[in-house]
């Protein structure tokens, strides 16, 4: 075993000399590049971006397959943004990216630091010298929790200044030369890369953010390296653990490498055995999983273990039912029960050549969305709060399977209502920014339904892209009629960047 284990490149072995009380978290935490669990294309992205500060930092020209700006000088984007939901390792990425392209991480979380007037001050303190502590390298600034930092409706100082920072030009060697013999800018450019992290990247306070700054969305981590790394660490902990519970507990925990690293640190403390039932049992008295709605799922595609005579089929059966009735009244979250069955029952294992138990669940999908309609939504008819656990109990003598069926999250709805969500604040922010007689037309329905699909197919007029001293003098009032209706309806174009180099305009906001 030690053999197996014991190699150099082992991210574990890194942390023999930690101390037995530490959180395994800390103490597995990765430390070189190649520790990472997330996914290779974004480190990768993140790597590069960062790589392009060569010439800012240390006076070397990036490599000329950088995607960098013109002059290959500096990023066209100044800032990066790291989010994504919590537990995927941003903060340890953002570290370790860092170290790996020479420079020394510096990190600011903006939750615990207020006022916009302390983080500015120690930002600048950073960007102006560097490391503070440790060898003598260049600093990269790491933000956590931006979203966070004015969520009590505080100034947004920092963040104006972050924005005036990513908008101030980076000067060529000339440019340089010529500022140092001569006047020095009125304002310092940015000469250091900054990396900030959020859950929200639509939070309200990050709006102005968002368009300065190169976006990286954080994908949860996929089960193979996820269980790899688990395994190595009960391999470490010398625990006994069946592959198929590590799995389990991966997708209970909606693969966050965090919250299962916590909770086989808690199951080592009372068993050096870990099973399904030990993992089902801690996961069900766990506050940062998932677990109860997982269970729920469970119950609901696998079948009971019965080794009973045949007389006793009817009487289990019903049993069974009432259990599950009950566990899902338990956790009383109907609408994402429903959810993860919708995105469950065409992955599971079952026989139907004649596809009659698809229509069946279609009609008691449709039967729950009507109750739920009436119960919470439209007309809050309590009495029918009792009748919301039974379409979900169709689901068991349909797609049941008598072995482990796989239950993923439902990230296909969570990631539309997140859309629709963010669409919304959208929409509204920009319905109140309308002058006041073009309000009181529409209301917020109205402005989704009538004004907007109308509006844009107005400001989209068939003209042909060309140099304006080449509009033919019939087309010059439609181009004026286009600019005036944007203007009075706070609508613009802002120039951005693909991955390819092109650039093109998105209509904001």
């Amino acid at each position: 075993m030690d053999n197996h284990i014991g190699r150099e490149d082992s991210v574990l072995l890194a942390h023999a000399g930690t101390s037995a009380s530490d959180l395994w978290v800390n103490k597995y935490a990765p430390k070189r590049f190649t520790d990472l669990v997330s996914s290779i294309s974004i480190n990768k992205t993140v790597l590069q971006w960062v790589k392009q500060w060569d010439y800012c930092a240390f006076g070397r020209k990036p490599s000329t397959t950088m995607p960098s700006a013109a002059g290959a000088l500096n990023p066209a984007d100044k800032i990066l943004m790291l989010t994504g939901p919590p537990g995927l390792g941003k903060t340890s990425l953002a570290h370790i990216i860092a170290r790996q392209a020479g420079y020394e991480p510096y990190e600011i979380n903006a939750s615990d630091d207020r006022t916009g007037t302390t983080i500015q001050d120690r930002l600048r303190t950073v960007l102006e010298s560097h490391s503070i502590t440790g060898p003598k390298r260049p600093s990269l600034v790491i933000i956590d929790e931006i979203d966070g930092a004015y969520g009590g409706g505080g100034d947004r100082n920092f963040i104006d200044q972050l924005v005036t920072l990513a908008e101030t030009p980076l000067p060529s060697p000339d440019e340089g030369q010529r500022a140092a013999a001569g006047k020095r800018r009125r304002r310092a450019p940015l000469l250091r890369p900054i990396i900030c992290i959020c859950n929200d990247q639509y939070a309200s306070v990050l709006k102005p953010l968002r368009h300065v700054a190169k976006i990286v969305v954080m994908e949860p981590v996929t089960s193979q390296p996820l269980l790899l790394r688990l395994k190595e660490i009960c391999m470490r902990e010398a625990l006994s653990v069946e592959n198929r519970a590590l799995l389990y507990l991966a997708e209970a925990t909606n693969y966050d490498l965090r919250a299962s690293i916590n909770t086989l640190q808690m199951l080592s403390t009372m068993t050096r055995r870990i099973d399904m039932k030990s993992i089902e049992r801690q996961l069900m008295n766990g506050k940062d999983v998932n677990r109860p709605v997982f269970h729920v799922w469970s119950l609901l595609f696998q079948r009971p273990n019965a080794r009973r005579s045949k007389q006793n089929q009817v009487d289990l059966f019903r049993r069974y039912t009432h259990r599950l009735v009950k566990a899902i009244q338990a956790n009383a979250d109907y609408e994402r029960i429903m959810d993860g069955c919708f995105e469950n029952y065409p992955r599971v294992r079952y026989h139907d050549h004649a596809m009659k138990k698809p229509v069946v669940i279609a009609q008691w999908f449709d039967a729950f969305e009507r109750l739920h309609r009436s119960a919470v939504t439209a007309s809050h008819n309590t009495e029918l709060y009792a009748y919301l656990a039974y379409p979900a109990v169709a689901i068991h003598p349909l797609f049941a399977g008598s072995i482990h069926q796989p239950i993923v999250y439902p990230k296909t709805m969570y990631t539309a209502a997140a859309k629709q969500r963010s669409h919304e604040q959208l929409l509204s922010h920009w319905r109140n920014q309308l002058p006041i007689g073009t309000r009181r037309l529409f209301t917020l329905y109205h402005t989704r339904v009538e004004l907007v699909p109308f509006l844009l197919r107005i400001i989209s007029p068939e003209i042909k892209s060309i140099n304006v001293q080449l509009i033919k003098p019939y087309e010059r009032p439609r181009v004026h009629r286009v600019v005036s209706l944007m203007v009075s309806h706070g609508l613009f174009y802002t120039q951005e960047r693909q991955e390819d180099g092109q650039f093109y305009y998105r209509l904001e906001p």
